[in-house]
This record gives structure tokens, sequence and C-alpha cells, in this order.
């Protein structure tokens, strides 16, 4: 018997429990919040492990967060009835299936497609990796794990540095090649 491959998209992380009948608060990574459904069927990640639930939650109910610094929900899964239940979901990363979204329209991307991209700057200079992507309220910034043997950069002597996903900074993104070339800004690199 083989098994279906399922391709999945992040859409939040379950950050810490709300009252005391099951319900969570939910990070929305999603740029698709409001195409998360009651009914909606997500796959649990536990990223200690790598290892994910082998059955999917099911949203009873969603309340979208209207007017918070980040976008959140406060979730209700199905099964899941007391603050005991939801102890074992906290910091839990949450996927959707791919074919329930609707398709992208050309030079966009999903968000998690950012992760293991190579990254250029404008003179081909192999500069690092994208290890992580981070949603900031102004603009979305990747984690870089920095090459130590390609290029020296300024200002920077960690091993990881952010680089904001906006224009100023970024040149182009091919998702499909996993190559991202930045622009060549002075007091950056």
């Amino acid at each position: 018997m083989s098994e279906k491959k399922i391709d999945l998209r992040l859409v939040g992380i379950v950050r810490k429990p709300h009252g005391l009948k099951g319900e969570v608060i939910l990070e929305i990574i999603s740029d698709y919040p409001n195409s998360i459904l009651s009914g909606t069927l997500l796959y649990a990640q536990n990223i200690d492990t790598g290892k994910y639930q082998e059955k999917p939650l099911e949203i009873e109910f969603i309340k979208i967060q209207e007017y918070t610094l980040k976008k959140t929900a406060v979730v209700k899964f199905k099964e899941i009835n007391s603050r005991n239940d939801v102890d074992k979901l906290i910091n839990i990363y949450l996927y959707r299936n791919s074919d329930e979204f609707s398709l992208l329209e050309d030079d966009t991307y999903w968000i998690d497609d950012l992760k293991g991209c190579k990254v250029f700057s404008d003179d081909k200079k192999y500069i690092g990796i994208v290890v992580d992507v981070k949603k900031g309220l102004s603009n979305d910034n990747i984690l870089v794990k920095k090459d130590l043997q390609s290029v020296e950069i300024k200002g920077i002597k960690e091993e990881s540095f952010y680089i904001p996903l906006v224009d100023d900074y970024i040149k182009s993104i091919d998702v499909r090649n996993k190559k991202i070339i930045l622009k060549l800004i002075p007091e950056f690199i």
C-alpha cells in the first residue's frame, strides 16, 4: 500500500490556551486568514521532533482577532475540550493541504517556500541560506545563515542575520530554483 503525498503549507502556530474549554490562541502565518473556517483540517507538527500527529485537527470554530498587533485567532478544535488537552498543542505548527488554497498569481510565493533558498549578492557572491521567515508588523524578514567562507559582511559578526523582504533589499526571488538575489546596499553588505 502506498501513501499519498500531501503538499502542506504553514498556517499558524498554537501560542497559548484561551480559557478552560479547549480553546487556543493561534498566531496566523497565512496571508489568507479568512480562508480558515470551521471544518478546516490542520496537520500538527511537533517542532522539537519534526513529527506530525497521525490525525489532523478539525476546526470546530475560529474567531479572528481584529485588533491585535499580530494576526491571531481564537480557535476551538473538535475533540480538544479542556485546558489539559490544549497543553500538548502549545508551540505546535499547523499546516493545511495546499490543494485547499487558490492558485498563486505570478511573482508571488508561499512564505515557507523561501526556506532553503540560497542568497546571493547582486554581483553573484554566495552569502548564505534562508533558515526561517519571521513575520513583522510592517514587513516579513528572512533569517539567513551566513556562509562563513563566502563573503565578509560589515557589521555582522553573528552566524545568522535578518534581511527585510522589501524592494530596497531584494532584487529577485526565484523559489523554483531556490535562489534570492539581493540589491547591493552599501550600509548592508
